[in-house]
């Protein structure tokens, strides 16, 4: 959004402040930095088109199964659309992502988070590999690691990792060969600072 450009570039500006080149040219970050960088990362996992695109895209499989949604560790501004009511508030994008799906699509999903016990996370990837009246999990990052769904055919990311174990970690939970698979199709979303044609 124009607002989230205007302060994507106040916390660009205050990261160039930050940089510098050590003797070899190599760029490197003043800890005074780290801070702006976290805020830049939050708001381009959060921004809040990524909701918009992932409603339009996941609506056209909106009666499939086996599908992983990673969201990023942030808040988003959400706007609650009640005719009478309205009310913009800062929620977890999961939350966010979770209430659309659920509410908005009629999608069955549930979230697998930290939250849940050892116990029902089982529980949900099991009903997600039958399809037992589970369509979908969104997940931060509890499914990058240890979890073995080979059904799952579909991936949506709308906050990549700049880990590169995590990145594939991520891919390896949908990449992985089943009976009755033929092929796995991933969504990873991104943010620009400005129109493609642009950069």
């Amino acid at each position: 959004t124009e607002d989230e450009l205007e302060e994507y570039k106040k916390l660009t500006y205050e990261i160039s402040k930050r940089m510098y080149k050590d003797k070899f040219g190599k760029v490197k970050f003043k800890d005074s930095a780290k801070f702006f960088l976290i805020q830049r990362a939050r708001l381009i996992a959060g921004a809040q088109n990524k909701l918009v695109a992932l409603k339009k895209e996941i609506a056209k499989r909106s009666n499939e199964d086996n599908i992983l949604i990673y969201c990023g560790a942030t808040t988003i501004n959400d706007e609650d659309y009640d005719e009478e009511n309205p009310v913009n508030e800062e929620i977890r994008q999961i939350d966010a992502v979770t209430r659309m799906l659920g509410n908005d699509l009629n999608m069955k999903v549930a979230q697998f988070t930290s939250t849940e016990d050892m116990e029902e996370r089982e529980n949900l990837t099991r009903r997600l590999a039958k399809n037992d009246n589970l369509q979908a999990l969104v997940a931060i990052r509890c499914l990058d690691e240890g979890v073995n769904i080979p059904s799952v055919k579909t991936a949506y990311i709308l906050a990549s990792s700049t880990n590169p174990k995590e990145y594939i970690q991520r891919r390896g939970r949908v990449l992985r060969k089943h009976e009755g698979k033929n092929k796995a199709v991933i969504y990873d979303f991104i943010t620009l600072p400005a129109p493609l044609e642009e950069m």
